[in-house]
């Protein structure tokens, strides 16, 4: 599922949640993104919970989603609807 979000009487479409299936049991949230005009607005919560009732609709029991650990706004979102931290993944890169 592509969702975007469009704030009421704005006109303008502020953030976009993704959501899939990963089993019978499970979803995923990613990415789940807010225009940074709109971000602490309420519409980063909203975008979530949408995501979250997708899921949900279509029979997860549980979710997951990624973040970044320097995002620590979106960090406390998550745990705010009682995400948990479950484990850190390091990213490696190389210049080319």
């Amino acid at each position: 599922l592509s969702s975007p979000f469009q704030g009421e009487g704005l006109g303008v479409r502020v953030g976009f949640v993704w959501t899939r299936q990963l089993d019978a049991h499970a979803g995923e949230i990613e990415p789940l993104g807010v225009r940074p005009a709109y971000q602490r607005q309420g519409y980063g919560r909203a975008l979530l919970l949408a995501g979250l009732r997708q899921l949900a609709k279509r029979g997860a029991e549980r979710a997951q989603l990624g973040v970044w650990v320097e995002n620590t706004a979106a960090i406390h979102l998550y745990q705010s609807v009682g995400f948990q931290r479950l484990q850190t993944i390091t990213y490696l890169a190389l210049n080319l």
